[in-house]
């Protein structure tokens, strides 16, 4: 069975748990280094987090920006995670709206408990599956790209400091 992970993703997120098939996976984001604590860099909306506990799509101007890295606490190498122009089905088969514009500038996520930076993460992935990949996409496509296509990400924080988790840190439709 092939699972839905992105391949910008290969190497760096590990499935975990025994109820990952094509349709849905949940892993932990791992540095090729091995270490899995990292600094957070985001564009986002934060500004509703202490009541919604979740980051928002940011609006710039007439754009919109949703975009995750990781950065390595051992050698601060950098992964990005996601970037709502380039990934999932409208990122990636649709091309996004804002793929020419530049990006905002990231910034640290910091715990809302205890307002340390470095955490650990795991992302879930909900995928239409290769078959309605092919059926929907076409021939525009190679058929072994389906995975790039996931229909919704989550991603969940775990601070290192003081072991708060939150679930749905972010949770984005991405059709």
């Amino acid at each position: 069975m092939e699972l839905p992970i992105p391949n910008h993703l290969r190497g760096i997120l590990h499935p975990f748990g025994d109820n990952n098939s094509e349709l849905q996976l949940k892993g932990i984001i791992k540095c090729s280094c091995g270490s899995d604590e990292f600094e957070i860099g985001f564009v986002g909306n934060d500004n509703e987090f202490q009541e919604i506990q979740a980051i928002k799509v940011l609006r710039v101007g007439d754009e919109y920006f949703l975009l995750i890295k990781n950065i390595c606490s051992n050698f601060k190498m950098e992964h990005l995670i996601f970037d709502n122009d380039y990934h999932g089905w409208n990122g990636y088969i649709c091309g996004g709206d804002n793929r020419e514009a530049k990006r905002p500038k990231t910034k640290i996520w910091k715990c809302d408990s205890c307002e340390k930076s470095i955490h650990r993460m795991r992302v879930g992935l909900v995928s239409e599956g290769k078959e309605d990949f092919i059926e929907e996409a076409g021939d525009e496509f190679i058929k072994e790209s389906w995975v790039d296509a996931f229909g919704w990400i989550t991603i969940e924080t775990h601070c290192i400091n003081c072991e708060k988790r939150n679930p749905e840190w972010i949770s984005y439709e991405t059709m």
